[in-house]
């Protein structure tokens, strides 16, 4: 199967029927052309600021989330919004969400950024905040066979 999609360009995947919603959202890397527009770039900001915003952030806490990990998680917010809100399904599949959108998303709500010594930035969030407990890091889940 991944050796026909490859033949195929991105942009048609991401409109046809080759690829799951939850492949072209969860694994955006796959369908990503490296082409960003702002429009594209704005409109994933906008998501993660807007998931970002369900969680409150510590000045200090056990735990810190990287920005890969959060990433994971508002990942998982888009795809439940493919079913709550069917008729908007084409525009979600069009959203490509990678750790810097999250990272805008942070500095935009004033969050204290850590850069650790591997160079992922990581934040102090509470783990019971309604993105974290609602939404699950899909990274560690495989669905249908295929690993993210």
């Amino acid at each position: 199967m991944r050796a026909l999609t490859k033949r195929y360009n991105p942009d048609e995947l991401l409109n046809s029927l080759y690829a799951d919603d939850w492949q072209v959202i969860l694994q955006p890397q796959q369908f990503d052309t490296g082409e960003g527009s702002l429009a594209t770039d704005i409109m994933a900001c906008s998501v993660a600021v807007h998931a970002l915003k369900q969680c409150s952030s510590r000045k200090s806490i056990n735990h810190s989330y990287s920005a890969a990990e959060i990433c994971q998680h508002v990942r998982s917010y888009l795809l439940s919004q493919i079913v709550c809100e069917p008729s908007q399904r084409h525009a979600y599949r069009q959203i490509r969400l990678f750790a810097g959108h999250i990272i805008v998303a942070a500095c935009h709500l004033g969050w204290e950024i850590q850069v650790r010594a591997d160079g992922q930035s990581y934040f102090n969030i509470s783990s019971r905040s309604g993105l974290l407990t609602r939404y699950a890091n899909m990274q560690g889940y495989e669905i249908n066979g295929w690993s993210s």
